[in-house]
């Protein structure tokens, strides 16, 4: 069972070549954060010398300690507007941790949780919309009822029933009313 079924089922070498293309255009967007340009300087390493996934070994590791070094926005590789999203943790042992989401990065996240769910068995996930999280919610229901969504989820229902069928679009797959 496949969400993405063009993505799930490439093959190993349709993988690598898109594990290496995606590996490359991170390290090229790192070069946006004045630190990991320093750190790559520093191990004299540019992103054109990342040409096979073996050299994922030369690239440096991002420590918390740098996270803490780096407070509050040290690591950012985008404009702070761009930003929608702000985790941090207490600072219990020193300066707080910062991570910075944007919307294109919620999306991915959202769609890899989905993924991760429809491989075991779930296919509808609700995402809230004040804040875009996914969240498995009452709307969560078994395949048997597959691309289907509860009455309760219609947005064109009156009197808390649905009064016709509706199709809306969860993660790229479209769900119909289930009454």
């Amino acid at each position: 069972m496949y969400l993405h079924k063009e993505l799930e089922t490439l093959t190993r070498p349709e993988i690598e070549k898109l594990q290496l293309e995606r590996l490359q255009k991170t390290v090229r967007h790192c070069m946006n954060s004045p630190f990991y340009k320093q750190r790559f300087a520093e191990n004299h390493l540019s992103p054109e010398d990342i040409r096979s996934l073996d050299d994922l070994q030369k690239i440096p590791f991002t420590t918390k300690q740098d996270l803490r070094d780096t407070y509050p926005f040290g690591l950012a590789s985008v404009p702070l507007e761009k930003t929608v999203r702000l985790h941090s943790s207490s600072g219990t042992t020193g300066n707080p941790t910062v991570i910075l989401h944007t919307q294109k990065d919620l999306d991915e996240w959202a769609n890899a949780v989905a993924r991760c769910l429809y491989m075991v068995g779930l296919s509808l996930i609700h995402i809230s919309e004040p804040t875009r999280q996914a969240e498995i919610s009452y709307a969560v229901f078994c395949l048997k009822k597959k691309n289907r969504m509860p009455s309760s989820a219609c947005k064109k229902k009156k009197n808390n029933t649905c009064r016709h069928p509706v199709k809306r679009v969860i993660y790229g797959v479209k769900m119909n009313c289930m009454r």
